[in-house]
């Protein structure tokens, strides 16, 4: 029997013997990122590191050298063909209204979103490597091993938004009731597309493509719109 293997309602599901362990692993990880959220804000980063870690070296274990796009350059050009809508809906047109609407109706959240930005004065290689970085790593963390685990034992769309809740949870930083709303709202509807292109190709390349794309969009016209 294979690591992993298809059941007809389209879900992916781990064999029996594992599924015990799979799911206390990601609940474990789960529940220090919440824990950390209310408690520990400060270790939020940490244990997205760990996390990464562990999918990196748990990825290595079960499948060796496969790599995480596929066997070839030509799947992933194909896994983006097959996505490409989804791309530019969550790159440009999520990007362009969530930002019109901070704009007209709320601006204290385009304020707030605004203030996390790196000013042109911090521009440097570094903060460009974070920047690549980032979304790479978020990517790992919530579609290839949160989304993917959760997935083994609940329907795709129960695990992109549980999946997705967690992501904006991770994401809250402190405001009045509107700001919050609003700022976890476009994180959460953004991770939801990363989650539907995730599960259109289990292909973590493609996901973070879209998910750099979508930042660099929503930086640029939150400098130049507002």
């Amino acid at each position: 029997m294979s690591e992993v293997e298809v059941v007809q309602s389209g879900r992916e599901t781990a064999p029996q013997s594992l599924r015990p362990r799979r799911a206390a692993e990601v609940l474990v990880i789960i529940a220090l990122m919440i824990v950390s959220v209310i408690f520990i804000p400060g270790l939020k980063g940490l244990i997205a590191i760990a996390s990464i870690i562990y999918f990196i070296v748990d990825w290595k274990i079960r499948e060796g050298d496969a790599p995480l796009w596929g066997p070839t350059i030509a799947g992933l050009t194909r896994d983006i063909r097959r996505t490409w809508l989804w791309i530019i809906l969550v790159s440009v047109v999520s990007q362009l209204v969530f930002v019109l609407v901070f704009k007209y109706y709320s601006p204290e959240t385009a304020m707030h979103i605004k203030d996390r930005l790196p000013s042109s004065g911090e521009l440097n290689g570094q903060l460009i490597l974070a920047i690549l970085i980032a979304p790479l790593g978020e990517e790992i963390a919530f579609r290839g091993l949160i989304q993917q685990r959760i997935g083994w034992f609940v329907p795709p769309w129960a695990a992109i938004c549980t999946s997705s809740l967690l992501f904006a949870l991770m994401h809250f930083s402190t405001g009045s009731a509107e700001v919050v709303f609003w700022d976890l709202l476009s994180v959460f509807v953004d991770s939801v597309i990363f989650g539907i292109i995730y599960m259109r190709t289990k292909n973590i390349v493609v996901a973070f493509m879209a998910h750099l794309l979508a930042d660099v969009i929503a930086m640029l016209l939150l400098v130049t719109m507002i």
